[in-house]
Formats: C-alpha cells, sequence, structure tokens
C-alpha cells in the first residue's frame, strides 16, 4: 500500500517528491497498445478499438475495465465478451457524470483494487472524463483538490471542461480531505491482508477442536464423517450470517480464489435480486464455499449453550482484534469501536467494501474512526 508522504504543511519541492513516487511506472510500454498506470492497480488511457487492444490490456494484467465513452456505444459489450469484467458508466464528450451514478463507480473501483484487481480507465481518448472519475476517485480517498490536480498534472487524464471542474468542486465539498492521517491513493491490497488471514485460519482451527470435542461420542477418525451443516444439511441456512470485517475479508478472498467467474456472477445476480434467505451460497443442497464457510456456520451444530460459551471464551476477543487490524490497513489507525458487521448478502455482492470505505472516510473526518 502506497501512501501520501506529504502533509498540509508541507513545502512545494517535498509534495513534488511525495507525488513522485505514488505510481509503479507511468507508462507501459507495450508495443500495441501502451497504458498510463495512475496507481498500481489503476491504469488509464483512450478507448481500446480492437482485438489486439483488448489482447494488449491482457498482457498487461488487466482484469477490469471502467468504460466512460458514450459515443462508443457498443465498446462496453465487446469489452465483456473478450472475458473483462466491465462497469460501464456513459458520459458525454465534455461532460460530467451525475452524483450517484459516481459513487456507485467508485464503490466498485474501490472493490476492485481491495481485491487486488487492475483496471482500466477509459473515455475516447482517455482525457477529460477519464481525468474527470479519477480525480474524484482521489478525493475520494482522501486528497485535497489541490492535490489531485497536482497528481494528475503530469498525466494526460485530467478534467477539461468547466461541466467537469464544477462537477468535482461539488464532490470535494462532500469529501473533505483527511486532517488525521495521510491520504492513501489505494485502499490496502491483497498482500497486505495475508497475515490476517493466516491468523484468522488459526482461529478457525481452534474452532473446529471445540467443535470436535463437543460433539459426542465422536472419535477424531469419526468426527470427518459427522454431520455438519452445509454439507450433510442444510438447517443454518435457513437463517444467512452476519459476517464481521476479517470474515468478510477471509470469505471474499474464497470466492476469487475457489469459484469461477461465472458463479461469481451468478452469485451477484442472486444476491442483487434476493433478500438473502436462504443463504445465497447455498447450491443443491450444499455450501458452494464450504471449506471457507464463517464460524457461525461451523459452530451450527453444537448444543447452544456450548456454542454461545465457545463464542465468548474462544472466539470474541481474538476475532475483534483480526477485525481491528483490518480496519487499519484501510484507514491507517485504530478503530475508537469495534468495526461494523455485515450480512452476507453484502460481503458476496462485494458491497460491504464500499460500506467499510465510507464507515473509514466519515471516522477519519470526524477524528473518531
Amino acid at each position: 500500500m502506497t501512501f501520501l508522504r506529504a502533509l498540509l504543511g508541507a513545502t512545494g519541492q517535498t509534495l513534488r517528491a511525495a507525488l513522485a513516487g505514488l505510481t509503479v511506472k507511468p507508462h507501459s510500454g507495450h508495443p500495441v497498445f501502451p497504458v498510463t498506470w495512475v496507481t498500481p492497480h489503476i491504469a488509464a488511457g483512450p478507448a481500446p478499438v480492437s482485438a489486439a487492444h483488448l489482447e494488449a490490456l491482457r498482457e498487461q494484467g488487466i482484469v477490469a475495465i471502467l468504460n466512460v465513452c458514450e459515443e462508443l456505444c457498443t465498446l462496453a459489450d465487446t469489452e465483456e465478451a473478450a472475458g473483462f469484467e466491465v462497469r460501464f458508466l456513459p458520459i458525454e464528450d465534455e461532460g460530467a457524470p451525475e452524483p450517484d451514478a459516481l459513487e456507485e463507480v467508485l464503490d466498485w473501483l474501490d472493490e476492485s483494487v481491495w481485491r487486488g484487481r487492475k483496471v482500466y480507465v477509459h473515455c475516447r481518448w482517455g482525457v477529460g472524463r477519464t481525468g474527470t472519475v479519477l480525480h474524484a476517485y482521489l478525493l475520494r480517498r482522501g486528497l485535497s483538490p489541490r492535490r489531485a490536480e497536482h497528481f494528475l498534472s503530469r498525466l494526460r487524464s485530467r478534467p477539461t471542461s468547466y461541466t467537469q471542474w464544477r462537477s468535482l468542486r461539488r464532490f470535494a465539498r462532500r469529501n473533505p480531505a483527511l486532517t488525521v492521517r495521510e491520504a492513501a491513493v489505494e485502499p490496502g491490497v491483497a498482500d497486505a491482508m495475508t497475515p490476517v488471514l493466516r491468523d484468522l485460519a488459526r482461529l478457525v482451527q481452534e474452532v473446529e477442536r471445540h467443535v470436535e470435542a463437543a460433539t459426542p461420542g465422536t472419535s477424531p477418525e469419526a468426527f470427518a464423517d459427522a454431520p455438519r451443516c452445509g454439507r450433510d444439511h442444510v438447517r443454518c441456512c435457513a437463517t444467512p450470517p452476519t459476517l464481521t470485517l476479517a470474515e468478510a475479508a477471509a470469505l471474499t478472498a474464497a470466492m476469487d480464489a475457489l469459484l469461477s467467474s461465472t458463479q461469481r456472477d451468478e452469485l451477484r445476480q442472486k444476491t442483487s435480486r434476493g433478500s438473502g434467505v436462504p443463504c445465497p451460497l447455498l447450491h443443491d443442497q450444499r455450501c458452494l464455499l464450504y471449506e471457507a464457510r464463517p464460524l457461525r456456520c461451523r459452530t451450527a451444530d453444537m448444543d447452544e449453550t456450548a456454542r454461545l460459551r465457545l463464542l465468548e471464551e474462544v472466539v470474541a476477543d481474538t476475532l475483534d482484534d483480526l477485525d481491528r487490524r483490518v480496519f487499519g490497513l484501510l484507514a491507517g489507525c485504530t478503530p475508537a469501536t469495534s468495526p461494523p458487521c455485515f450480512p452476507i448478502v453484502e460481503v458476496l455482492s462485494g458491497r460491504y467494501v464500499a460500506t467499510t470505505f465510507r464507515h473509514v472516510a466519515c471516522g477519519l473526518n470526524t477524528g473518531k474512526p
């Protein structure tokens, strides 16, 4: 995770030095279709209008595209048919996006970066509309308007019209610059989560040992075949679980690792349509992510008294610490209270990421994360 090193009182020289280190390499140098890397996971440039251009994006590690080009109305379908995850936000030339639509797109962009995906942002020529969306992204990540403008001045992508600048001024008023920590142009990515996920896996192993010990008359050899919810029955699936922040991050990682892109898309469609009852992970009377199921699901077959005691005495403090560590990766500071929890529908759809970032932004700008 790369942080903006200059604080509000920094001199121009310090600010230029800080901004100079925020990109991996400004120009990719690809012989067919070079892109400009704005951050380690966000690239920008013109519209990819040929199969060779799309293949070049794939060769540069890009897996998702944010298309804001209104006039090339069929390009988004072509990009999706080529295997990219595509978010289409049509903006007319020299125009600016609607505020609500922009917020939704930035939520998606935050989620994609958090998952470690590389995203390509483009309009027709990769200048005005692309620069407007990128400028808004930097503002929401905590940069001041002046710093966001300075950052984009090194790039070809930047706002070009009065309409775009007016829209950004309004957006900046809703997203004030961070003053209690350094602004980060990217949220934490998958590598930073590895130690937390490893410690959560240890907690899961400890919980499994307690579940085994609480299963009457079951030998260690036979425990593997004991009835478990999500595999042998679905009684607990009628009430979908609520996940803590660490559990949400772990389930998201498992979803990316264990499910195909088609399965992930089907899950997102299911969660966008339904209420989450029964659990969206239930498929053919079995949990799609049985090996990565949340702690509440793992303890569902225990006696209720023993289950509550296990959650209170073994799980609660450790899980709260893990949640705070995940929050710290996002906010750069320790939360004053326990981080929020999320319905599994919100986790599977990816909306929990945006909810967390809003919680972080609101807390940091009031000084009480």
